[in-house]
């Protein structure tokens, strides 16, 4: 297998260079968030924490430089409505919580949670 280090990608016929690492998701997570919450698939998470209803707790295997990480997620359930979002007071650079709603205003379990984070690792 080989390696390819690289910082900085251009096309060949010119245009402007991207930084490769910047843009690359760095932690995501595809979480159960009933019952048990299991984790089904991630990178870049070293466990979970239920925080109680619809408020899930992620800790990161590496810390971000700062804890203006940009994320975005979203949520499924049986029933229809379902929202989520980042509890915005709960972002640290290694650790966050997530939110989902149901229909009204209330935080509700969902069955299909998932986040993705983009941001410099430290």
């Amino acid at each position: 297998m080989s390696t390819i280090k690289a910082d900085n990608w251009q096309p060949s016929a010119g245009g402007t260079s991207v930084d490769i690492g910047g843009g690359l998701s760095k932690t995501w997570c595809h979480l159960n968030g009933t019952g048990t919450i299991a984790i089904q698939d991630s990178l870049g998470i070293s466990s979970v924490v239920d925080g109680g209803t619809g408020h899930y707790g992620f800790n990161f295997t590496s810390e971000f430089t700062s804890a203006s990480y940009n994320g975005v997620g979203s949520c499924g359930t049986v029933a229809t409505g379902a929202a989520c979002q980042p509890d915005n007071g709960s972002l640290a650079v290694g650790s966050m919580y997530f939110d989902t709603f149901n229909s009204g205003t209330g935080l509700t379990d969902n069955n299909i949670v998932m986040m993705n984070l983009h941001g410099s690792l430290a």
